[in-house]
């Protein structure tokens, strides 16, 4: 179970600790107990009267199904965003050039613009 914790430090506001079965690392868990834990973390916040956690426990209840598929799998879509983002990246740069002609040199990299024929 995971518990919070106001840690006062010298000459400073309190400030909210989180400490749990977890640790430092959650890939540590096994998948087979991460469904018990995480249910037993979303109880908690949602009954808390601290509303940040309940609100977290709403929008981690909504993505629950890809969290636990990502300790089962290890797999992500962060490859496909990058590739995603590629476009987006050519675009900005380009940004205020008249021509398509000078866009492939900010595209590639280089840091040259083509010469003119």
């Amino acid at each position: 179970m995971l518990v919070v914790a106001a840690v006062a430090e010298p000459r400073a506001r309190p400030r909210l600790r989180a400490e749990g079965v977890l640790g430092d690392d959650p890939r540590a868990v096994a998948p087979d107990d991460a469904k018990e834990l995480l249910d037993e973390w979303l109880e908690w916040a949602s009954r808390s009267r601290l509303a940040p956690f309940v609100k977290l426990a709403r929008t981690i209840r909504k993505h629950a199904v890809g969290i636990l598929a990502y300790l089962d799998t290890k797999m992500t879509n962060g490859p496909l965003e990058g590739i995603n983002n590629k476009p987006r990246v050519i675009a900005r740069r380009a940004y205020g050039f008249h021509t398509q002609r000078h866009t492939p040199a900010f595209s590639t990299g280089s840091r040259t613009l083509p010469t003119h024929p």
